[in-house]
């Protein structure tokens, strides 16, 4: 067995942890006079590592005249890269409240979809969908423009700019 885990770039995983022979002995004969080891876990090279212990349990009965042999593993997943999230458009429909700016969009759009300056024939549905989608997202940017975004710490004002200013200055002098 050692030849073959070798040949296949393994390791032969029973003998290499402490317990006590007990723990050890995975087979005993049916007078229960003699015990030896011949129960073994091969696990290959790369992954050895993370196996942190093997011991037989005697407890357990598995109607045969080995013993239960149970290993502890610690499986070291490998992160995958982060998918880029797709940013979708955010329009500002704050100004659709107005009367002026409904009548203005709904002009707008009736005038790029429904009298067909899109550039598309509106044949099948899923045609009539894009030539609605792309007319849409027209109005809306021509229209509405897009919304602004708030910046990622939009709590970090000039007041906490201040804060750690006075900050160093004061570690300034305490360290000088």
């Amino acid at each position: 067995m050692v030849s073959f885990a070798a040949s296949k770039s393994m390791a032969v995983m029973s003998t290499m942890f402490p317990h006590k022979n007990v723990h050890k002995e995975t087979w005993h004969s049916p007078d229960s006079t003699t015990a030896s080891q011949i129960d073994h876990v091969l696990a290959s090279s790369n992954n050895f590592n993370c196996i942190n212990d093997i011991r037989s349990y005697r407890e357990y009965d598995v109607n045969t005249d080995h013993c239960l042999i149970m290993m502890k593993l610690h499986q070291r997943i490998k992160c995958t890269a982060k998918k880029q999230q797709i940013r979708y458009e955010q329009w500002n429909t704050e100004g659709l409240k107005t009367e002026e700016m409904v009548t203005k969009f709904s002009e707008k759009f009736h005038e790029l979809v429904i009298n067909g300056t899109v550039g598309e024939a509106m044949v099948t549905s899923e045609s009539r969908w894009r030539c609605f989608k792309v007319g849409l997202a027209q109005t809306a940017n021509e229209v509405c423009g897009e919304k602004a975004r708030h910046p990622r710490n939009y709590w970090f004002d000039e007041q906490c700019v201040q804060a750690i200013q006075k900050r160093n200055e004061k570690r300034l002098m305490w360290i000088s």
